[in-house]
């Protein structure tokens, strides 16, 4: 008690000798699975706090070990909302920590004993959103801003300072990310259709297999060099009969100076004839697909 009240009042390397103390008493002493499980957890809290990230996941899985060795007892739905609070902070720290593999399986076994944990919720949306999973990331929100204000108080117990669980952000914070999500997927639709529409209408990229698992942007699997050679047969084909039936006077010459700026690596060059080759005017839908694939 003296070691939270401590904390609470901002005096945290205090806090955590008291901590220290109590979870050396807790390991020499007779004690239940619920207090010491309390004691690791709070002084992870505030080793975390101090900013020891390592060692403060050493606690959190000394208290996650105690939980797994624990029998079912009376006490077992506090011990729910202990072990629920010990994976979200650890999975919180290692997030941190950009150990993302590790802190989405804390975030999932919150998850499976509180699926309406908003907290878990909002951080695993986050950790999607880092990784680029915008469909996950969707399902996540999408539950977090269906819970009412009342539930999401309602999942700590009484001991709110023990019980303490870091989150990204509150419930309008997590609408933002909702709508930005859904912006993303709108967008993600538009470029594959854009991409694959172009894929077909550019002859050069018709002998990649574009059913391999290969990624796209795998530079040896895409041949690059071999593409921007001058003399590479499929290239120069292709942009002869695209370049000679345009009806655009400026598509053409822009066009040549992209090749010519990507051969020399001037990427950011070939970039902007791309683009200046896009909106010139009389370009073709199928043109401007071409830029678009190319600058891609």
């Amino acid at each position: 008690n003296t070691a939270l009240a401590l904390r609470q009042l901002g005096q945290l390397e205090e806090a955590c000798r008291h901590l220290y103390t109590a979870a050396t008493q807790a390991d020499d002493k007779p004690s239940t699975d619920q207090h010491r499980q309390l004691v690791y957890y709070a002084l992870a809290n505030v080793i975390r706090e101090l900013n020891r990230n390592d060692e403060a996941i050493e606690w959190y899985t000394k208290a996650a070990a105690v939980m797994d060795t624990s029998s079912q007892d009376t006490t077992q739905t506090r011990m729910d909302h202990v072990k629920l609070a010990v994976y979200h902070n650890r999975g919180s720290t290692m997030h941190t920590q950009l150990k993302f593999k590790r802190a989405l399986d804390d975030y999932s076994m919150a998850l499976a004993l509180q699926p309406q944990s908003f907290a878990t919720r909002m951080n695993r949306a986050a950790l999607f959103i880092s990784t680029s999973k915008c469909y996950q990331a969707i399902q996540d929100l999408r539950v977090a801003t269906s819970l009412d204000r009342a539930s999401v108080i309602s999942e700590t117990p009484p001991l709110s300072q023990i019980f303490h669980m870091v989150r990204v952000g509150d419930s309008a914070t997590g609408h933002r990310l909702l709508r930005f999500c859904e912006r993303w997927a709108s967008a993600l639709k538009v470029a594959c259709h854009d991409f694959l529409y172009a894929f077909h209408a550019f002859p050069c990229f018709h002998d990649i297999d574009i059913a391999s698992t290969t990624p796209f942007l795998d530079v040896h699997m895409f041949r690059f060099q071999q593409l921007s050679h001058p003399n590479h047969p499929s290239l120069e084909v292709a942009l002869d009969a695209m370049l000679n039936a345009s009806e655009s006077p400026d598509f053409p010459d822009m066009m040549w100076d992209a090749l010519v700026h990507t051969q020399r690596g001037n990427f950011a060059d070939a970039q902007r004839a791309l683009l200046i080759a896009k909106y010139s005017t009389g370009t073709s839908v199928a043109e401007e697909q071409a830029c678009l694939v190319w600058s891609a």
